[in-house]
């Protein structure tokens, strides 16, 4: 089975601890599989398929379901380990590639030192208030109360049922 590593998308990165997502095409069938979990802390790697999270009734328990698997198990083994190992390989070459964690700004300064984002404040022209018109008032509908039709007997029912 031949597999292609298309991209490595780091999540978080502390350290020695790396959390990410693969994504990976198989050319042989067409197929792209991305959100494969990559999991490194110290010495220990755990990359798994994509999965979702899902009630089942008959063991009356959560389960989780594997998004992507082939009818024969082998293939699915087969696939496993080949992410497993080159996927590995894959990750540890884009970590020496990019030696610094990714830095995203925080979404209370976008980036910016506090001095410029006050700059920006102030530079901004001060915009006129112009008076809303008056909202219309709100009228409640009226709902007029019905009694409900009176309900027959279960004697009155099985009765009209019958056939003589």
């Amino acid at each position: 089975m031949k597999v292609e590593f298309c991209k490595f998308y780091e999540v978080k990165r502390d350290g020695e601890h790396l959390v990410g997502t693969l994504h990976v095409r198989l050319p042989e069938i067409g197929l792209n599989i991305k959100g494969i979990h990559v999991l490194k802390k110290k010495d220990f790697w755990f990359i798994g398929l994509p999965n979702k999270k899902g009630f089942d009734h008959s063991l009356d328990r959560e389960v989780m379901y594997t998004v992507v698997l082939f009818d024969e198990r082998a293939k699915n083994d087969e696939l496993i380990s080949i992410i497993r190992l080159e996927g590995r390989k894959f990750v540890e070459d884009y970590l020496n590639s990019n030696p610094q964690a990714l830095e995203t700004p925080k979404p209370s300064d976008q980036g910016q030192p506090k001095d410029e984002l006050q700059e920006c404040k102030d530079s901004q022209p001060e915009q006129k208030k112009t008076a809303l018109p008056e909202p219309l008032p709100f009228k409640k509908p009226v709902i007029e109360w019905k009694d409900p039709q009176p309900k027959k007997s279960t004697f009155a029912r099985n009765a009209s049922k019958r056939v003589l």
